[in-house]
C-alpha cells in the first residue's frame, strides 16, 4: 500500500512490477492492484484539474483466494473522502484535499493525498 506516484495501468505497476488489474483467478504468487476498482471514482489525489489514483494497493494472489483463512474483501476498497479533509479549490474548481503545507506554509490540513482502505478478513 502507498503512493507510487503512477496510475494503476502505468507502465511501472503493470509492466515492471507485474500487478494486474483484474482480479480474476488469481495464482497465489500474482501481484494484483486493486485500485483498478476504483477508476470509475473521482480519485486519491489532485493536481490541477485532475483527479488521479497515484495511491495503491497491491496485494498477493493468496489474499483474494477463498479457501485462506485471511481474505481481502473487494467490496471494501474505497477513498476514504470525508468533508473534514477537503477545500474549495478556487483555481480549479471543486474541491481538493486539505494539505499540510503549502510550501512553507502550515495549512493545517492532512495531507494531499485522501486516505485508502480495505478491509483483511480471518
Amino acid at each position: 500500500m502507498g503512493d507510487f506516484n503512477d496510475e494503476p495501468e502505468n507502465e511501472s505497476l503493470c509492466n515492471i512490477l507485474k500487478a494486474r488489474l483484474d482480479a480474476k483467478d488469481p495464482k497465489p504468487d500474482d501481484l494484483i492492484n486493486l485500485m483498478h476498482l476504483m477508476l470509475s471514482k473521482e480519485g486519491s489525489h489532485k493536481f490541477r484539474e485532475h483527479w488521479g489514483l497515484l495511491d495503491q494497493f497491491i496485494v498477493s494472489g493468496s489474499l483474494l483466494d477463498k479457501q485462506h483463512t485471511l481474505q481481502v474483501d473487494l467490496s471494501s476498497v474505497e477513498i476514504f473522502k470525508p468533508a473534514f479533509m477537503m477545500e474549495d479549490d478556487l483555481k480549479y474548481l471543486g474541491t481538493k484535499p486539505k494539505r499540510t503545507f503549502l510550501g512553507p506554509r502550515y495549512k493545517g490540513g492532512f495531507s494531499d493525498h485522501l486516505p485508502i482502505y480495505l478491509e483483511v478478513r480471518n
